[in-house]
């Protein structure tokens, strides 16, 4: 029978160049996500130190949290967050913890911190960096701001119009348009 089929034929040796064109890809493939990687990891370390040095600058929270000793960014919150451009950390310190939900704006210096607040982990709610952010007080077991607003539940209905005498009053409500004159189809 070996004579009617003869021997198997064997495979060339010197393998073909696709082979070798193909590994060169997928090697360099492998070496740009890397690259990109440590990129990516070097920019946010670089980021997130500069954030804790603005965050450990401000007044508000030395006084509350104290020194940072540990300091991560929740990016679950940071995405649920108002703002495109928040960021939300958990922060511990030697004199509490809690979270910081806080804008960062780069100046000559790194990052600097433009406003924001910080929860207390008991509840307390203080405005953090910025001069325009008004400061929050505490009164009792509901925190409020400067001008002695209670803040609202999310979702609830918010009156906030006052007339040209201060006083609350409704706001103008425009009257409904008239209901047109029914159209006849013949």
């Amino acid at each position: 029978m070996s004579q009617v089929f003869g021997e198997r034929p064997t495979a060339p040796r010197g393998g073909s160049g696709c082979a070798w064109v193909m590994w060169l890809f997928l090697i360099g493939g492998l070496l740009l996500v890397l690259a990109m990687t440590a990129l990516v990891a070097f920019g946010w370390s670089l980021f997130s130190d500069q954030a804790r040095a603005a965050l450990q600058r401000d007044p508000v929270i030395t006084e509350h949290i104290g020194t940072i000793a540990e300091m991560s960014v929740n990016f679950t919150a940071t995405g649920e967050a108002e703002g495109s451009d928040e960021f939300v950390w958990d922060l511990e310190g030697d004199k509490g913890s809690g979270r910081v939900v806080a804008q960062l704006v780069t100046d000559n210096d790194g990052e600097a911190l433009a406003g924001g607040t910080l929860t207390m982990a008991d509840g307390r709610i203080f405005a953090v960096g910025g001069s325009e952010s008004p400061d929050v007080e505490e009164t009792g077991d509901t925190p409020m701001d400067a001008d002695g607003i209670e803040p609202v539940e999310d979702g609830a209905p918010v009156d906030n119009y006052k007339s040209a005498d201060g006083d609350k009053a409704p706001p103008p409500v425009a009257e409904p348009a008239p209901e047109p004159p029914p159209v006849e189809v013949e």
